[in-house]
């Protein structure tokens, strides 16, 4: 019968347990029927952990069950409060203060019973705020604690024991360890293992004379256990309190660590308190939870009694109970239990003479931790989804921060706005070197403020490709901007407003129109060079003849056939820059085949190549290669092309190819020398595998009168002129050349059904040679 007792005294203490998993505070109850509010007389006992330990379980269990308590008439309402003080720091304990101030003012106690040190301090500072009058009972308050209550009216003191269970037990050991030389008393390193060793220190100096004591206070459990497997002859020890390993381990009870040590112990190991009595330590003179609990009661009922005065302070009484299954592994005698001590574990298990009592104590055991299991799964879900809110919140945090840096780091100006195109907000920043006034003044006005002339189009026609307007500064200063804006969408489509991005350009353009007022120079330079070089040529050649027809030298019929010679030397020269000029383009313009334009002027440039070079000519098969063009002039175009790669081929052996295809040009492409827009285009390709050309030639190639050639081998117009028919046909050039590796030529003309010749420019003649030198150079670079 003792058995299942037992077993039903563990399934109220798990109970016990799971309730206060639910909640800080164990409801009050009452000991006998009858509702709490009809009862007369109210106890409160506080206890200083958040933690449900064994020795608070079994001290609960016998405080509550305390006979003249539980059977008084009317009811007694017995409340339990669980503290955590030695967590949450100032803050805590003062939330502790206000809440029991609160309940004490609702719902008053008529004794407070504090256990244990910290509950004891606890009352002592902060007893008279919340039970101002009510009479207190401090069970094992601790010496300084004890100390300042000396005196004290409305106190009464309930000591510890463990003195006396101490000194008993280490007797004890030498009544039942054959041989006894050396007792091992053994603590851990917190708080409360540095109080028992003074306990233990001041129980063996008034032991008259025995075996050695040895204090192992403060070793980890690791260093205990190398001890304990070899201990020399004669030794046993005690296990006090281990509620902290030096290596960092935290433990609750002496309980949890018992169990290692055991397993490799070859010392019987003693206990000064029941709680590890059948948990395989060998027993001794014991003080008992359950004592306490039954002595506070008793004392607490003796207070409420006389009122305001006190009693004298009690002393629970000691256990002395040896396990007989732990002196047989240990290898000891159970004949040497002294006379009237407690035997436990000296019988059969008695479970089996109750098996439908055990079955029942198991099936409440299973189901309370299936609950606190259960409850330990939510309250640990609940901490992950905490831990990952607050981990979310964290990042949305930095990468707020982040895009706010970002956005405010960019020189530009930033303009957000909702649908009806009306600001919401910008980055400062940018938008105050940008238009130079504070952001504010703008929010919450119309984007059309910001231009000149309310020119500004936003709502349905916003573009990610660059626009320039005149927009509206400080001061009203009128500047250049390039907008570009896209719409705010979210994930479902829903339209929350533009983006839009201004940049300031006036300083931009201002150095493009510089850059393209030097290249201008620089070309006419050019050109007025080439042009009076080559015009001062033929002057030479046609003033010295006139002079040999002058003086009477020589056949005045030759000098005449060189000063007409010379003439139409000058007449081609002029012809050459009028059609570069973009004066030729008014021939005659129809439709050229360009396949069969290229097979006849390949026939004309294998009579003019060396033997060591080889023509290749591709015509793409079925495809239509017709263009809008004159062909006089694109036949000079293949001419030029090819006499220029036969001269960077020179004599060694290589190889021009010609290439003649259709091509569909998807969006609009910048090429080297012109820009693509999207259509129908017949390429024309002419590779050579001649030395190649450095990009600086390349930049330069295209130039009026700019040539690689000796002095006298060329005029630097043939490819200028190449350049100047292709735009007056509204196509473009893609050079590719790299030095050592050959140089190749690809010509853009738009098909027959995409032609649309580049419109010819308003003005005089140099006008034209103006635009074209500037187009080449521009996308030379």
């Amino acid at each position: 019968m003792g058995s299942v007792t037992e077993s039903l005294r563990a399934a109220i203490g798990v109970m016990v347990a799971a309730w206060l998993l639910l909640g800080a505070t164990v409801p009050a109850w009452a000991a006998t029927p009858g509702s709490a509010a009809d009862a007369r007389l109210r106890i409160g006992v506080l206890f200083g952990s958040g933690d449900v330990g064994v020795w608070p379980q079994q001290f609960s269990e016998a405080f509550l069950r305390h006979p003249p308590l539980r059977d008084r008439q009317p009811a007694v309402a017995v409340s339990m409060e669980f503290l955590a003080l030695m967590q949450g720091g100032a803050e805590g304990r003062d939330n502790m203060v206000r809440l029991l101030r609160y309940q004490q003012q609702s719902d008053p106690l008529d004794v407070v019973v504090a256990v244990q040190g910290p509950a004891s301090r606890f009352l002592l500072e902060h007893g008279d705020s919340i039970y101002p009058g009510v009479p207190r009972l401090y069970v094992i308050p601790g010496r300084q604690v004890r100390a300042e209550l000396d005196g004290r009216a409305d106190s009464a003191v309930l000591p510890t024991a463990i003195v006396d269970a101490i000194g008993g037990t280490v007797r004890a050991m030498a009544d039942l360890v054959p041989d006894l030389e050396r007792v091992w008393i053994i603590t851990g390193s917190q708080v409360m293992d540095r109080i028992y060793l003074d306990h233990a220190r001041a129980a063996v100096a008034g032991l008259d004379a025995g075996p050695a004591v040895e204090f192992l206070h403060g070793l980890s459990l690791d260093e205990l256990s190398a001890r304990l497997a070899r201990p020399p002859p004669g030794t046993a020890a005690l296990l006090l309190t281990y509620e902290g390993d030096p290596a960092g381990g935290i433990y609750r009870t002496v309980p949890d660590v018992l169990p290692r040590l055991l397993d490799v112990s070859a010392a019987p190991l003693f206990a000064a308190y029941d709680s590890m009595l059948g948990a395989g330590a060998v027993g001794g003179v014991m003080t008992s939870a359950r004592a306490y609990g039954d002595q506070a009661a008793r004392m607490a009922l003796a207070i409420a009694a006389r009122g305001d005065g006190l009693v004298p302070a009690g002393t629970p009484s000691l256990r002395t109970a040896f396990d007989v299954a732990a002196l047989r592994h240990f290898g000891l005698s159970p004949e040497r239990i002294p006379d009237g001590a407690e035997r436990i574990n000296d019988a059969a298990p008695g479970y089996l003479n109750y098996l439908w009592e055990f079955v029942l104590a198991l099936v409440v055991i299973v189901l309370q931790l299936a609950l606190i299991v259960t409850l330990w799964r939510l309250l640990r879900q609940r901490q992950r989804a905490e831990q990952a809110l607050t981990a979310r919140s964290a990042e949305l945090s930095r990468q707020k921060t982040l895009f706010e840096s970002v956005i405010n780091s960019i020189p530009d100006a930033i303009v957000v706005t909702d649908v009806d195109s009306v600001i919401i907000a910008t980055n400062a920043q940018g938008f105050r070197n940008t238009f130079g006034y504070e952001p504010a003044r703008i929010v919450g006005r119309d984007t059309r403020a910001l231009t000149v002339g309310a020119r500004f189009p936003v709502v349905g026609a916003t573009s990610t490709r660059a626009r320039v307007l005149d927009f509206l500064g400080e001061g009203e200063r009128r500047f250049p901007g390039e907008w570009a804006g896209t719409p705010v969408l979210t994930d479902d489509e829903e339209h929350l407003g533009y983006v839009l991005v201004i940049r300031d350009v006036s300083a931009r353009l201002a150095a493009e129109e510089e850059r393209r007022q030097a290249h201008k120079m620089e070309a006419l330079g050019s050109l007025a060079g080439g042009i009076a070089h080559d015009f001062n040529n033929i002057l030479t050649v046609m003033l010295g003849n006139a002079e040999l027809i002058e003086s009477g030298i020589g056949d005045p019929r030759d000098s005449l056939r060189q000063i007409m010679r010379a003439g139409h030397r000058a007449r081609e020269l002029v012809g050459q820059i009028l059609a570069f000029s973009r004066r030729g383009a008014s021939q005659a313009m129809g439709r050229v085949d360009l396949g069969a334009l290229a097979d006849e002027s390949a026939s004309f440039l294998k009579t003019s190549l060396p033997s060591s070079v080889l023509l290749d000519v591709k015509v793409e098969p079925g495809a239509t290669l017709d263009v809008h063009g004159n062909e006089g002039q694109l036949q000079q175009v293949l001419m030029n092309l090819g006499a220029n790669a036969r001269d960077a081929i020179g004599p060694q052996p290589g190889r021009l190819s010609m290439r003649v295809e259709r091509r569909e040009v998807e969006r609009g492409t910048v090429v080297s020398h012109g820009i693509l827009q999207k259509g129908s285009y017949v390429c024309v390709e002419m590779a050579d595998t001649g030395p190649g050309m450095s990009l600086e030639l390349q930049q330069r190639v295209f130039d009026p009168f700019f040539t690689t050639k000796g002095p006298g081998e060329g005029t630097g117009m043939g490819l200028a002129l190449v350049y100047g028919i292709i735009q007056s046909h509204g196509g473009a050039i893609d050079l590719r050349s790299t030095p050592d590796h050959g140089s190749t030529f690809t010509l853009y003309l738009p098909a027959l059904d995409d032609a649309r010749p580049m419109p010819v420019r308003a003005g005089s003649g140099e006008g034209g040679l103006d635009s074209e030198v500037r187009g080449g150079r521009a996308a030379a670079r």
